[in-house]
């Protein structure tokens, strides 16, 4: 996912916390699109290199229909209670959740700043962490990943520290990322297969106060397993943003449909998604570029319609208070919005290395699809999603994610996945 956070200068005003929702997307998760259009006859993947970089082109996935993979009917496991009863099991501001090598699973509630352990079977083991600076402590939980021989990473983003967990909750040690060149507290992506670190920063372009369009970038680091400071892996475009004048004040935002910073952080690489092309750019560590991933794709302009959409259903939502609207009304009528639609919105990668990404689209379709390309960078299928289902850990038989309920509250929800690699298993039940 790109960073929650944006550089903001003293003295221009950003008071509208929604940046996916000017992006074009409903507030809580992320639009996709299943499909490319017409796909034209030949070959489905052309592979070439180029100076080192292995650069792969898909027109259509490699297995399609019966043969591709899917997820089970209904999910194998949901926690988190709708009714009174064991605290525990109340969750709420999920910001991750991974399953270990014994089946427990493992949540990062930010909301109590805790990370909670359950069983196979859903129920509540034990908490480790608290709200606190002190070791094992958190004051802003805002990620957890899956480290080696069954240990917890946790990201705390207002200490500006990770901490890890063992295999038995316990806390281990916590340790800050060093301050780099122009680099002071990163945003933590994730951590590779060895224990490097990926972080990144914001890098601001031009005067924040000026009206207009501006565009910063994003650099994307890397750090030891000790939080030391490696080098640069890739410098990317970020957001754009556009500045203008409300009652005298700055008002700053993003430009509705502009390209989100797209990462995800593999077993050995750094995959980023910078423009609106379906294309995405792989870099081992040391930031060689490494892999280049094409897909077939018909951009999607941004007509009157979709800027209506966005305007009665994301910007100008639940906003009550008459200033803030106002500020917000002003703002659409000026800002440039983006020509045409981002071709992704988001990525993750799996436990064998296989890419997932996510297409863009707004307004929100009936089904979620995702893309996935193998190791390889060939586009092997596409699976479809539960709407609202936002997936946080993929392995080798199941997908883990975050849901929300029919009143809004959010559940951890675990699926059975069926991986068929070459159409021998079609017709058999998912995996779990």
């Amino acid at each position: 996912m790109p960073p929650s956070f944006v550089m903001v200068d003293q003295g221009v005003h950003m008071p509208f916390r929604k940046h996916r929702a000017l992006l074009g997307l409903p507030v809580g998760f992320w639009i996709v699109l299943g499909g490319c259009g017409d796909t034209p006859p030949g070959p489905s993947v052309v592979v070439r290199h180029s100076a080192g970089v292995r650069i792969v082109a898909s027109q259509r996935p490699r297995l399609a229909g019966a043969a591709s993979w899917r997820l089970s009917e209904t999910p194998l496991l949901v926690i988190g209670t709708t009714e009174e009863g064991d605290p525990a099991h109340i969750l709420f501001n999920i910001r991750g959740a991974v399953r270990l090598s014994d089946d427990r699973i493992v949540v990062a509630n930010q909301g109590t700043n805790e990370i909670r352990y359950f069983d196979r079977a859903g129920r509540h083991l034990f908490t480790s962490g608290r709200t606190g600076s002190g070791p094992g402590g958190f004051q802003f939980l805002d990620a957890i990943w899956f480290g080696r021989a069954d240990t917890v990473v946790a990201s705390d983003r207002a200490n500006n520290r990770l901490s890890l967990f063992d295999g038995s909750g316990a806390f281990v040690e916590s340790f800050n990322l060093e301050a780099g060149p122009g680099v002071t507290r990163p945003f933590k992506e994730g951590v590779l297969s060895d224990g490097t670190v990926i972080a990144s920063v914001v890098r601001r372009s031009g005067q924040r106060g000026r009206e207009g369009v501006t565009r910063d970038s994003v650099a994307y680091l890397r750090y030891t397993a000790r939080g030391e400071f490696g080098g640069v892996v890739a410098t990317v475009p970020f957001l754009e943003f556009f500045t203008t004048v409300v009652d005298g004040q700055p008002v700053l935002d993003v430009v509705p449909f502009s390209q989100p910073a797209v990462v995800a952080v593999g077993q050995e690489r750094v995959f980023l998604a910078p423009a609106k092309s379906f294309k995405v750019r792989g870099y081992s560590p040391q930031g060689a570029l490494e892999l280049l991933i094409r897909r077939s794709h018909d951009p999607v302009p941004v007509d009157r319609r979709h800027r209506e959409a966005h305007r009665a259903t994301t910007a100008l939502l639940d906003i009550r208070d008459p200033i803030e609207r106002r500020q917000m009304e002003r703002f659409l009528a000026e800002v440039p919005y983006g020509e045409q639609q981002p071709a992704i919105a988001s990525a993750r990668t799996d436990v064998d290395g296989y890419l997932w990404i996510e297409a863009f689209r707004f307004p929100q379709p009936d089904s979620f699809t995702w893309s996935v390309f193998s190791p390889d960078g060939s586009w092997d299928t596409d699976v479809e999603l539960p709407a609202g289902f936002r997936p946080h850990h993929i392995g080798r038989d199941f997908l883990l994610g975050v849901a929300k309920d029919q009143l809004g509250r959010e559940q951890v929800v675990l699926f059975g996945l069926a991986r068929d690699t070459d159409g021998s298993s079609a017709g058999q039940g998912p995996a779990g």
